[in-house]
């Protein structure tokens, strides 16, 4: 089995319970909520693409954190997934940079998709205003379960 196949969506799609817990969120309330996706890897781009689509979440790409700080400065977003290792910008250079924005865009959630998640790297993630870190390759049950947390912790404050 090939490494897309094995992180492949199933046509039964996400588990009922991750689904509701998302559902009840503000932001998924509003059906379209719209999602950064930041990688420089075209395999993960898709696959991160279908797994916000079972969501009916819609998405933009950027490729590296360049693109990201611009996306997010010009756009509209609900949500970044965020890789950490690219070119030209790594993800927490970008995520610092979109924090230091004014307004809402500095506040736009941003979960990092990471292989590199040991604790001290996790640790310097969330102090760099990551909200949450999933692990590659992308589990889609911690992946799910990261945006409901992110959308319920959003919708608490």
């Amino acid at each position: 089995m090939s490494a897309l196949s094995a992180q492949r969506p199933t046509a039964r799609g996400p588990p009922s319970s991750t689904l509701a817990s998302i559902s009840t969120t503000p932001c998924a309330n509003r059906l379209m909520a719209h999602v950064l996706i930041v990688d420089d890897n075209e395999i993960n781009l898709r696959i991160c693409k279908s797994l916000c689509e079972l969501l009916g979440f819609t998405s933009e790409f950027a490729r590296d954190g360049l693109e990201a700080v611009d996306a997010v400065r010009i756009g509209k977003f609900d949500l970044v997934l965020m890789d950490v290792c690219m070119p030209n910008m790594d993800g927490v250079e970008a995520t610092l940079a979109i924090r230091s924005m004014s307004g809402v865009r500095a506040e736009v959630p941003i979960i990092a998709v990471t292989a590199n998640a040991e604790p001290s790297e996790i640790k310097t993630y969330l102090q760099a205003g990551m909200r949450a870190v999933v692990e590659k390759p992308i589990r889609v049950s911690r992946l799910f379960e990261a945006i409901g947390d992110v959308f319920e912790a959003a919708a608490e404050s």
